[in-house]
Order: C-alpha cells, then structure tokens, then sequence
C-alpha cells in the first residue's frame, strides 16, 4: 500500500476535502512515532571494512550512531558464514581504561572501536533502527512504509484518528472507531515481529539469503 491509497483510504471517512500537505505533515509524524517506540520493525545492518591501526569509522548514510545497538560485531568473513566475531559492547568514552571490546560514539555519524583493529579488511556489521523515509508531494504516490505490508492499515487508522481529533475535522465517533481498529491490527504487528525473539539477533542478507547469528544473551 502506497502512501497515496494510505491518503485516499483516510479521506473517505471525511465529507470535505483535506489539505494533502497539511495531511502528510500528520503523516509523516504518525509514521515517525510508530518507529520510535517500535525498534524491532525498523532494523537495518551495516557493514563497514575495517583499516589496519584505525580507530575511528564512518557510518553508512541511514545509519544515525544514537540509533546503533548497544553490540555490534567484528566479522573477519564478508558472507559471515565460516566468521569469527568479536562482540563488542557500547560504552561511552572514559578516562578509565577500557578492559573489554568496546565501541564508543565520537559523533552523529562516526563511532570508535577499542581495542583498535590491527588488520584491514574485517568487517564491523553495525545493528541500527533507520528513520523512516520523509513522505513528500513528490514521492507519496510511490513511497511504501517499511515494513511488512499486512500492517500498513496501521498508519491509515492512526492517521484518521489524528485527523477526526483536530478542530477541523473533529469527529469523536470517527476517532475512537479509528483508535480501536489501530490497537487491533498493532497488537498482531507486535506478536507478528515477536521483539522478545529477536532483540538478541543480527540478521544479515546476502545473496537473497537470510543468515543468523544468534548472541546469546549472557554475552
């Protein structure tokens, strides 16, 4: 479901015509509260080639170091299939000495490693939840939501209910039926993604395949 069917489906349940752009601003909040207090549908990975001696390493766009899970992981195989790893465990920079595999963040988009990698051409697969795409006049006809398409209901309920809500639109009734369809189909989402299975996953794609490795959870 585009955002534009998205749009349609919620103006059906108003008898005068909204503002699209006014509607997308609400849009595009709605979509980003979702995200926000729902990590484990917006999981990405990146992949980063470490350099020998080289401490400090560039994130990939999409990736926002506040974002990045508390472990990441030092691969020395680029499929990750016959890999080793070295967990390595957030920790902010300190002047006490480090006793661990810590990463560290230096800025919005850089984050540190210690111990320093003495070799070039690992690989640091770094777990992050991404910002959803900003929805636009120019991309709403096409743009999707990012994630599993039985859901996408979720954000046309949510964003009629904020709608019926406003002075504008203000209709109690609407809003209470959108809020309760809301709650019904996010309460399948949460056990559709099942966070408690795999908060402790890194899931790698490669090749159309899909590779886990599991971290145990006492790590």
């Amino acid at each position: 479901m585009t955002y534009s069917e998205i749009v349609r489906q919620a103006g059906i349940y108003f008898s005068s015509a909204l503002d699209l752009e006014f509607v997308l601003t609400v849009l595009n909040s709605e979509a980003s509260k979702l995200w926000a207090k729902n990590s484990y549908i917006n999981m990405d990975y990146d992949k980063i080639v470490t350099v020998a001696d080289q401490a400090a390493y560039t994130v990939d766009t999409g990736c926002i170091v506040s974002k990045i899970q508390d472990k990441i992981l030092l691969s020395d195989d680029a499929t990750l299939a016959d890999a080793n790893f070295t967990i390595y465990t957030k920790q902010m920079p300190t002047d006490v000495v480090i006793r661990s595999s810590s990463w560290y963040p230096i800025s919005a988009t850089k984050i540190g490693l210690y111990p320093v990698p003495d070799t070039s051409g690992y690989y640091i697969i770094v777990p992050h939840n991404k910002k959803p795409t900003t929805i636009t006049m120019d991309n709403y006809d096409t743009l999707e939501p990012e994630f599993d398409s039985a859901f996408h209901e979720l954000l046309v309920h949510g964003l009629v209910s904020e709608l019926a809500s406003m002075e504008t639109n203000i209709d109690i009734e609407i809003a209470i039926n959108a809020i309760r369809k809301y709650n019904g189909i996010y309460s399948d989402m949460v056990i559709f993604y099942k966070p408690s299975k795999i908060k402790n996953t890194f899931i790698h794609k490669t090749q159309g395949a899909t590779l886990l490795i599991e971290i145990a959870k006492t790590l």
